[in-house]
């Protein structure tokens, strides 16, 4: 079947990117940043002002993203809003710029009826173009429409939003992203208002500095340095501590509240996750704020002591492998699911629950009612998790994560109840008295077993013991009934990860890897991922 521009066009989209998404960052509270806020819109109304672009730049957790979603919001009730587009380093959807160009167009192109039809006819005529370069797709998708329709009279909306660059993870497509901008939407006399917010890291930087190539074209707000936050922290706190159902007397005092915002080092990321803490259901919020406010670092830290301070106490017990396992997990994974295949034990979804909900987005599936972690709530949590100067005796290096998933995987499907007999039916799962949180679970680690595998030298013995109970077999006859969950695309990619671990094993044990052979026909469903989806 042949696809139009605007099918095109939809499934080249990252639904997550755009302000208006379920999993977009908080606004800033009532009454807060209002400085910034005021300068920022000052300068998108100032049609005179010769500088189209603006970098709002700041450390982690100063608060950008909130200002953002502000701005976004004042845009989209002002009817001056083009489009948005959020970075994110965690969402495999929008941590690149491949997708940036398609969400932008298609969020122009639902502005203006005549926008649209522009843009889905120059999609119609060159169905490759999001295969092109990142310039081309700029100037064919925006700048081009915009051009065409910029002298008839039609007022299009003009402001364009992309929080996150950072978190772009190829430091070389931050660069690129940033001389398309100038190249191709900088040109012309087109009416854009391009606000930028990043940390101050190379490429941004080195634009702004004299001889790059947002030098003269950009106005600069550096977050952190020219804004005070202690302020709008403070009424932040008063306002939600007012808010909590606490009975008795005031159960906080301004003095408590100073302590927080002095501890945060300008960041608010540190109150606001420091209040989901105290705000748990699980915990008494008096008992809680206490046991916060003697985290709080010594003074004269350093910036991130006390954030990397309150995430340590919220993961210290029992939780530090769980905490730093889900970052790397491919999935959204349900969380009984990941009781079952990490052997968390029972009670690991309720400490999940209560002791993590500050730091990771969770969210109930409609149909199950199943908890799923959804995404960490700050980019400066994974740095933590990641960094062994931040979560020091904490911290698990990613090879060791890795090992422990893999391991866990393999356990899980050789303790699957399936009879390792070749002659067994290939839909023998969906017979089996297994409830759905054993089925879906089996089902994951099978999907997620090579991506790990294929990282580590250290579970030799293991891949021999689970060859040995007839793992493999179990594989085979799962498949069936798992690859209905994923693309060709995924099963392609699933099935180099699985050809990489088992030629790095027969360098170090063939005999292991001929072993493997012996029981899982690779090749069969290697070759023929249509099959897999009929025998279901």
């Amino acid at each position: 079947m042949i696809l139009s521009g605007w099918d095109l066009l939809v499934k080249n989209v990252a639904p997550n990117a755009r302000y208006d998404s379920d999993v977009s960052a908080p606004a800033c509270d009532e009454g807060t940043r209002a400085e910034a806020i005021e300068e920022i819109t000052t300068w998108i109304k100032d049609r005179g002002d010769p500088r189209p672009v603006l970098c709002l730049t700041g450390a982690a957790g100063a608060g950008k993203s909130a200002l953002q979603q502000t701005i976004a919001r004042i845009c989209a009730k002002g009817k001056i809003l083009g489009c948005s587009f959020s970075f994110s380093a965690n969402d495999p959807t929008r941590n690149t710029v491949k997708a940036l160009v398609p969400t932008m167009a298609y969020q122009l192109a639902g502005t203006n009826e005549k926008l649209k039809k522009q843009i889905e006819t120059l999609i119609g005529d060159d169905p490759l173009v999001f295969h092109q370069s990142l310039e081309t797709q700029m100037t064919r998708l925006i700048a081009k429409p915009f051009e065409h329709l910029k002298d008839t009279g039609i007022n299009l909306p003009y402001v364009i939003l992309i929080d996150g660059l950072d978190e772009c993870r190829d430091e070389s497509h931050q660069m690129r992203l940033l001389e398309a901008i100038h190249r191709c939407l900088l040109v012309n006399n087109l009416p854009f208002r391009i606000l930028v917010a990043s940390r101050l890291e190379l490429a941004i930087r080195n634009a702004l500095e004299p001889g790059g190539h947002l030098h003269g074209v950009s106005k600069h707000i550096p977050l952190s340095d020219k804004y005070c936050a202690s302020q709008d922290m403070t009424l932040y706190l008063q306002r939600r501590f007012q808010e909590l159902a606490v009975e008795g007397p005031q159960w906080f005092n301004d003095s408590d509240v100073k302590s927080l915002v002095e501890a945060s080092s300008g960041q608010f990321v540190y109150v606001t996750t420091a209040f989901k803490y105290i705000s748990e259901p699980r915990g008494s919020p008096v008992e809680r704020l206490q046991i916060v406010l003697t985290w709080t670092a010594r003074q004269g830290a350093r910036p991130f002591e006390t954030l990397d301070t309150l995430y340590t106490k919220i993961l210290i017990f029992q939780l530090a492998m769980i905490g730093d396992v889900l970052p790397d997990l491919p999935f959204a994974l349900p969380l009984d699911n990941l009781n079952l295949m990490l052997n968390l034990g029972t009670e690991a979804e309720e400490l999940l629950l209560s002791d993590l909900r500050s730091l990771v987005g969770f969210e109930k599936d409609a149909a199950t009612g199943a908890s799923h972690s959804r995404r960490l709530y700050h980019k400066s949590f994974a740095d933590y998790l990641y960094e062994e100067s931040r979560s020091k005796d904490l911290f698990a290096p990613r090879a060791r994560v890795y090992e422990h998933l893999a391991k866990c995987f393999l356990q899980h499907i050789v303790e699957c109840p399936l009879e390792p007999d070749s002659q067994s039916s290939p839909v023998e799962l969906e017979k089996r008295p297994l409830s759905r949180i054993q089925r879906t679970s089996l089902q994951e680690a099978v999907l997620n077993l090579p991506f790990f595998w294929e990282k580590v030298t250290v579970i030799d013995e293991e891949i021999v013991e689970f060859t040995r109970k007839g793992g493999w077999h179990k594989i085979d006859k799962l498949l069936p009934s798992t690859c209905y969950m994923v693309s060709s695309v995924f099963w392609e990619s699933w099935t180099n990860s699985f050809c990489r671990a088992v030629d790095n094993l027969k360098g170090r044990n063939s005999e292991a890897a001929e072993d493997i052979g012996k029981q899982f026909d690779f090749a069969k469903w290697k070759s023929n991922f249509s099959t897999l989806r009929k025998l279901r």
